[in-house]
């Protein structure tokens, strides 16, 4: 795998670039090549996952704040989600969310549907992983960032070891 990185200023406005990384690998363009997927019927582990992409997407920011962004961005992807629902969603408990604002809701979260509505080991692991590189790329202000390989989407263990290999070039 070959790669490249370049430092920046930091970023005005961290999601949207931060966005492209996860879409850029998650399970949108590849196939389920691992295990069977598990319908995500957890609604602690939704939570968990929410919190993990807030924590990337917008970092300091106020819960009220994050609340009407992401409300209002799932309302204009076409999505309903209401103020009670959103607290569900955060605190683990059973919310109402329909399909299409799910779908918003992983637009505007920068995931796909599969990573908030299903279980694939090898998937979650790896959108994980690529939460840490961001955390890692923001810290040391990266501005632009390139993976190439031969048409192979990088492993969780690949993607920390670039993770890494960036913390050691900086630090």
């Amino acid at each position: 795998m070959l790669f490249n990185w370049r430092k920046r200023k930091p970023i005005e406005t961290p999601g949207r670039v931060s966005a492209g990384l996860l879409n850029t690998y998650s399970s949108k363009q590849e196939p389920n090549t691992s295990s069977a997927q598990e319908r995500l019927d957890d609604p602690a582990e939704l939570a968990r996952r929410v919190e993990l992409l807030l924590e990337a997407f917008y970092p300091g920011e106020t819960a009220d704040a994050v609340s009407a962004t992401v409300i209002a961005g799932v309302d204009e992807k076409g999505g309903q989600l209401s103020q009670e629902d959103w607290d569900a969603i955060c605190k683990g408990a059973p919310s109402t969310c329909d399909e299409a604002t799910l779908v918003a809701l992983s637009e505007v979260l920068g995931v796909t549907v599969p990573y908030l509505s299903t279980r694939d080991a090898e998937r979650d692991e790896r959108v994980e992983a690529q939460l840490e590189l961001l955390a890692v790329l923001k810290e040391h202000k990266v501005e632009s960032f390139r993976a190439c390989g031969l048409g192979q989407t990088p492993t969780a263990e690949e993607i920390r070891h670039i993770g890494a290999m960036i913390k050691e070039e900086f630090d």
